[in-house]
């Protein structure tokens, strides 16, 4: 019985101690109070406690994140850290906490930011080098610190990088930027000192190639952006890894200074490449609404008849293309390193709601690489058409066969910051083509498009996209029209999603589609998370085409609007749209699957 009582007694005492389970706590919302100079993003940005924003709110399935006081201090001290490093001698930072009965957590940070120290004196300090002082001084307008501005350590960091890769760039590898800052606490400034030791000089010593590689040294030595005996340059260094990369037939490229073996003030630099696969496959299957069932298949051929020519074969098929095959046959770095001559010919067949055209030609084309962010070409081709079916009755001006005689020539700037799912920057391309009378052929007009598009950022997971695109074509002799095969027509996944494929367009009387002369379209879509790789997007598109050349008229144009969903995927997006014509059209669905962003 003694035993019995004792270990009962034991018992009581050991579940006593054990502390009952506290109810989770979730996290409601996080405020800030009395911070005039840094903004309440740039302070959540460095706390772990943060709560839903924007669209999350109402993502209702989504619980909210879990609030644990201990990571709420060590944010605290975090922003304390981070008023310091921008400039505030001393900041007072208190928190208070309201749960709800329902045990979610409302977080109010005051916060007395005090006064901060601005820069009274920026001096460069550098030995007796005309050189030297004449780098510097021209890097002065960029150097972020300002006089009179408020302290801030970033803003040396940044600095004295400017001031390095100046060095770097124009003949200093070994220069190295130091400083130095003297405190008025009194006055609440500081004088910046940045001390420059520029090194030794140096220039570009021999130049070797190194790994197995088919395609010939010469060829890889036509990217060189610098020369035995040049002044060294970090930028050259780096423009010619790009470029040797960017002609597509390396694994990997490294350009490297070899500073521990410098002789002299004479730097030798190693090419390293390894070269890709000579045959290589790409495959894909997919399915869209409008393109039906899509198969498709590439195959490349590198160092084709020898050197660094390509060979690259392309065939496809889907709904709107029964057929098609486009071969390529490439000779890079021709006259110059960043031009490419293409030689294109190709097949294909295209099934349209007003036409079915069979198509056989090829062109010449010289593709310019100027750098990642812009590429423009000029063109010549020829081909033979084959209209198999019109809807509207045609003028005796263009026959059912007709061949075109076309040069073009356009560019592109691409400032988007991913090439999949950009979040900033732009997008702007510019075509023209003109149709020439000759070789069997009496189509003359011209032909000339241009497409911008916009990426803003609104906060971490939030952004809007623009879209704005014309295009007109003319007939240059009157007595013959443009071909329909090549006018304006607008509706579909990529385009006016209210509507289907190419029903946007001037229509004959019996009311098939006869193309348009001139097009405008625009969009507009904010683009959202939703849940781990599901992304979710509104949209309103707007647009017309019209029969006559630069004829725009903004009353007449057609609106939709609808919402999206976007799953990632390492080759891009998957996109479901849902949309519907509004304002001055009846209201009808419209559903889309496709693979990309609509742009």
């Amino acid at each position: 019985m003694n035993a019995f009582r004792i270990s009962y007694i034991f018992l009581l005492l050991f579940f006593a101690s054990v502390p009952v389970a506290a109810q989770d706590l979730k996290l409601k919302a996080v405020r800030f109070k009395g911070n005039e100079t840094l903004s309440d993003g740039e302070l959540l940005a460095q706390m772990n406690t943060k709560p839903k924003k924007g669209f999350q709110k109402l993502i209702f399935w989504k619980k909210r994140p879990g609030f644990i006081e201990a990571v709420l201090e060590d944010d605290i001290n975090r922003i304390r850290s981070y008023y310091t490093r921008n400039g505030f001698l001393d900041p007072r930072i208190t928190y208070a906490t309201t749960e709800s009965s329902a045990g979610a957590v409302s977080v109010l940070v005051t916060i007395n930011e005090n006064r901060f120290i601005r820069v009274n004196k920026l001096v460069l300090t550098s030995p007796q080098d005309t050189l030297v002082t004449h780098i510097t001084r021209s890097l002065k307008k960029q150097i972020a610190l300002k006089q009179g501005e408020r302290f801030r350590d970033k803003d040396v960091f940044d600095s004295e990088a400017l001031l390095k890769k100046g060095l770097n760039d124009n003949g200093y590898p070994f220069g190295s930027i130091g400083h130095r800052i003297t405190v008025d606490n009194e006055n609440s400034q500081c004088d910046v000192e940045l001390i420059i030791i520029p090194g030794e000089r140096s220039f570009f010593g021999g130049l070797s190639v190194k790994g197995d590689s088919l395609v010939p040294e010469k060829f890889i030595r036509k990217f060189v952006q610098f020369s035995t005996g040049q002044v060294f340059s970090a930028k050259k260094i780096s423009r010619t890894q790009q470029d040797i990369f960017g002609s597509g037939l390396f694994r990997y490229v490294v350009v490297t200074p070899e500073k521990d073996s410098i002789q002299g003030n004479s730097i030798p630099v190693t090419i390293r490449v390894k070269e890709l696969p000579g045959w290589q496959l790409e495959s894909g299957i997919g399915y869209g609404t409008e393109d039906r069932l899509r198969l498709a298949a590439q195959l490349t051929r590198l160092y084709f008849l020898g050197g660094a020519r390509k060979l690259i074969v392309n065939a496809k098929t889907s709904y709107f293309v029964p057929y098609s095959l486009d071969t390529r046959f490439v000779q890079p770095a021709v006259l110059f390193p960043k031009l490419d001559f293409v030689l294109n010919p190709f097949i294909l067949r295209q099934r349209e709601l007003s036409y079915r055209i069979d198509r056989f030609g090829g062109g010449i084309n010289f593709l310019y690489r100027h750098s990642k962010t812009f590429s423009g070409q000029l063109s010549y081709s020829f081909e033979h058409d084959n209209l198999l079916q019109t809807g509207a009755m045609l003028p005796d001006s263009i026959e059912l066969r007709h061949n075109k005689s076309i040069f073009g020539t356009g560019g592109r700037i691409d400032r988007s910051d991913d090439p999949f799912y950009p979040s900033k920057g732009y997008k702007l391309d510019v075509n023209v083509s003109y149709a020439v009378p000759g070789f069997g052929s009496n189509l003359h007009y011209y032909k000339a498009e241009v497409s911008l598009v916009n990426y803003f950022r609104l906060d971490d997971e939030l952004t809007l996209a623009t879209k704005i695109k014309t295009g007109v074509i003319q007939s240059v002799s009157r007595s013959v029209i443009t071909p329909v095969e090549e006018k304006f027509y607008l509706g579909g996944a990529s385009s006016l999603r209210g509507w289907g494929r190419h029903t946007i367009s001037p229509v004959s009387q019996s009311g098939f589609s006869l193309g348009g002369n001139t097009m405008l379209e625009g969009s507009a879509e904010l683009r959202f998370p939703v849940y781990d790789i599901f992304h979710g997007v509104i949209f309103m598109d707007a647009g017309n085409a019209w029969a006559q050349t630069f004829r725009y008229n903004p009353a007449d144009l057609h609106y939709d609007a609808g919402i999206g969903l976007r799953i990632r995927t390492p080759i891009g997006p998957i996109r479901l749209d849902f949309a519907s014509p509004v304002i001055n059209d009846p209201f009808t669905f419209q559903f889309f699957i496709s693979v990309g962003n609509a742009f």
